[in-house]
């Protein structure tokens, strides 16, 4: 996941609606009664996550989400670049994350494509739905 490419605003856009329609790591019958919840504290955002850990590594992530565009697609970004890393790998790259959505400095060739986010920091309406993927890693899978 290290690459500090550069996304134009339309390239980032794209991605961002790309995986905002994608059934990619969707599972629908995923409830609260089943798996994880995390809700916005702002707006209707709603994450419903199942993961598997083996040996301190993420070896599978199912989704059910409903939101906007910016929490979709952060997500399902941010689970695709976990999946099959270490803990360790997850709560570092968790960590520069929130610097990058934070505008603070942070170490740019790990972010790889969610780089796109960068911009979330100009944006403050926007910042909540970007960091709801974050907060969950903290609490559900990182456990702090």
């Amino acid at each position: 996941m290290s690459s500090n490419k550069k996304y134009s605003r339309d390239e980032a856009r794209n991605i961002i609606m790309k995986n905002y329609a994608s059934q990619e790591l969707e599972n629908k019958n995923l409830n609260h009664e089943n798996a994880h919840v995390q809700y916005s504290d702002t707006c209707a955002d709603k994450l419903i996550t199942t993961f598997e850990i083996e040996n301190n590594i993420i070896k599978k992530i199912e989704t059910n989400l409903s939101g906007c565009a910016i929490f979709k697609s952060s997500s399902k970004l941010f689970f695709k670049a976990i999946l099959n890393k270490s803990l360790e790998e997850v709560e570092q790259l968790n960590e520069e994350y929130k610097k990058m959505i934070d505008g603070k400095d942070y170490d740019q060739n790990l972010m790889g494509i969610l780089s796109i986010f960068d911009d979330v920091k100009k944006h403050f309406n926007r910042h909540s739905c970007a960091v709801i993927v974050s907060n969950f890693i903290d609490k559900k899978i990182l456990k702090k």
